[in-house]
């Protein structure tokens, strides 16, 4: 392999890991249209015959990248979150509070809140992730089971 083909490739390999970690930690994005987001999500919803999971949370909060991380992490809640939800990741943070977005809603109780929503956009249930979480410190992260327990509970019935 020629000295420029291995350097290009490792620019390439670089740039890579930069951008999928970028994203890993950008679930949020506060530049996003919330309305518009859930308008894409209802008609997918629709199509394929799922729920709506709004993840409301922030960049900033430690608990939004763990249950990330554990939803995608875990191949049967994978699995589970893909089969039967179309999942829209709803920016909160001091400078971007949704508010016109989130008034709709039950009043969030901490980050994450999930709402899990009908294909056609109407609530069927807010939960709050400390009660999916194995025993609130973070080092011991989320229930498995529990959050598997809650996709299977809120899926649509097929």
């Amino acid at each position: 392999m020629t000295q420029n083909l291995r350097a290009c490739l490792m620019a390439f390999a670089l740039f890579f890991v930069t951008v999928s970690s970028f994203a890993a930690e950008n679930i949020f994005d506060p530049t996003r249209d919330s309305v518009k987001d859930l308008a894409a999500a209802e008609i997918r919803a629709k199509a394929e015959h799922k729920h709506i999971l709004l993840d409301v949370g922030g960049n900033w909060c430690s608990w939004c990248h763990l249950l990330d991380r554990t939803l995608h992490e875990n191949p049967a809640l994978t699995s589970a979150l893909e089969k039967n939800y179309v999942i829209v990741h709803v920016n909160w943070d001091p400078d971007h509070e949704n508010q016109a977005f989130l008034s709709h809603y039950p009043k969030t109780e901490g980050y994450p809140y999930l709402l899990v929503l009908a294909a056609d956009g109407k609530l069927l249930h807010a939960q709050p992730t400390d009660a999916l979480e194995a025993d609130h410190h973070l080092n011991a992260g989320y229930n498995q089971s529990t959050i598997l327990e809650f996709l299977i509970k809120w899926a649509p019935v097929k």
